[in-house]
C-alpha cells in the first residue's frame, strides 16, 4: 500500500473542490479526511491547499525572517527580483520578526528556504569545518 503525501491528498481535494462547489463535496471532503485518519494532518493539508490556490491565481507567498523590519524600498526591489525569478503576478510578503537572526535575512517560499542570515552562515562554517 502507497502512502498519500499531503501534497497529493491536497492537489485531490482542490480538483474536486475547484469542480464542484457545493457543500456536499466539501463533506465528503472531511468525511475522507476523517476515514483515512488524515485528519491530524490537516493543517499541513491546508497549508498545500494554499499552495496550489496562490499558483493558479498568480500569488507568490514569501516569509520573510528578519531581526529588524524592512524598509519599504528593500521590499519593492525584492518583490521585484521575486517576480522576475518567479514569474508571478504579485508578491504576498508575510515578515517576521526574529532576534535569532542577528541580521540578514531569510526567505521561505513554498518548500524552498533561502537563509542570508548571519546565523545561517555561522552554522554552514561550522558544518564545514566539522567534516
Amino acid at each position: 500500500m502507497s502512502t498519500l503525501s499531503n501534497k497529493n491528498i491536497a492537489e485531490a481535494i482542490y480538483l474536486s473542490l475547484k469542480e464542484s462547489s457545493d457543500k456536499v463535496a466539501l463533506s465528503k471532503v472531511v468525511n475522507f479526511l476523517i476515514k483515512r485518519k488524515l485528519f491530524t494532518k490537516s493543517k499541513n493539508i491546508l497549508k498545500e491547499l494554499e499552495i496550489l490556490e496562490n499558483k493558479e491565481k498568480g500569488i507568490l507567498k514569501v516569509k520573510i525572517y528578519t531581526a529588524v523590519p524592512l524598509k519599504d524600498d528593500f521590499k519593492k526591489k525584492l518583490s521585484s527580483a521575486l517576480l522576475n525569478k518567479y514569474k508571478v503576478k504579485s508578491i504576498l510578503f508575510e515578515e517576521k520578526i526574529d532576534k535569532k537572526t542577528l541580521g540578514g535575512i531569510k526567505l521561505e517560499i513554498n518548500d524552498e528556504v533561502v537563509d542570508f542570515t548571519i546565523l545561517g552562515r555561522l552554522t554552514k562554517l561550522q558544518e564545514h569545518l566539522t567534516i
